[in-house]
């Protein structure tokens, strides 16, 4: 199955991030870089050089974005600020539909909720902004995550876990429908193979063509039985 590389380093109000900017830089980064996709009014997908001032930052819906503003916002955070990456291979991205900032916009609207329940902040005081990087080996989107209320977030492993498992269920849909298929087809062909084989073995016993003892005998009619109404 195809993999999903998840990210979770965070950022306090006086640090820098390994590339050396402060939070409100890296947020105007993000949103600037080479390779970022824009969404335009019309929602058409665009790249940072189709209009000056572009970039490629969105939230939720009905959030209005203006770069210098969520800079200024996220260099007054007081408490940590996360710096989530989901990351791809170019080919799964292509395969599961998720090399468009339009589906990750769509993926992190509709799962913005899961995100707050395991940072253990309340919805109304989530913060977040991402842009997609559609980087030619490993198209990735990055998530600047915070609270309203800074001594709220708090990520631990098993939260990481969680998020990892929820995004990759949601990315994987379709794929793992199609696994679950072909092991649901295998399973019932061994019911149906293996019932007949001791139906068969049954049979000949009662018929006495198997000399065993009565005990055995108890014992595979027994089988039989719940094999025909075995279910899993």
């Amino acid at each position: 199955m195809a993999k999903l590389i998840f990210k979770a380093p965070y950022y306090y109000p006086a640090s820098k991030t390994p590339e050396g900017k402060t939070r409100g830089s890296y947020a105007s980064y993000i949103a600037t870089r080479d390779g970022v996709e824009i969404l335009s009014r019309s929602g058409m997908a665009e790249y940072m050089d189709a209009r000056k001032g572009s970039h490629g930052l969105f939230s939720d819906e009905g959030v209005v974005i203006d770069m210098k503003t969520v800079c200024d916002e996220v260099d007054a955070v007081s408490g940590n600020v996360w710096g989530l990456i989901f990351s791809l291979k170019r080919e799964d991205a292509e395969r599961l539909g998720y090399n468009t900032a339009e589906q990750w916009m769509q993926l992190l609207r509709s799962r913005r909720n899961d995100i707050a329940k395991e940072m253990h902040i309340l919805p109304s005081n989530l913060r977040w902004y991402a842009a997609y990087h559609n980087k030619e080996k490993n198209p990735h989107v990055h998530i600047m995550v915070w609270s309203k209320e800074p001594r709220e977030p708090f990520l631990s492993r098993e939260g990481i876990h969680n998020l990892k498992q929820t995004f990759a269920t949601d990315i994987f849909r379709q794929e793992l429908t199609s696994i679950y298929k072909k092991q649901t087809e295998v399973r019932d062909d061994l019911k149906e193979k293996y019932k007949n084989i001791i139906a068969k073995v049954v049979a000949e016993i009662k018929n006495g063509d198997h000399a065993v003892s009565p005990e055995l005998v108890m014992k595979m009619q027994l089988l039989s039985e719940k094999l025909e109404k075995h279910k899993g």
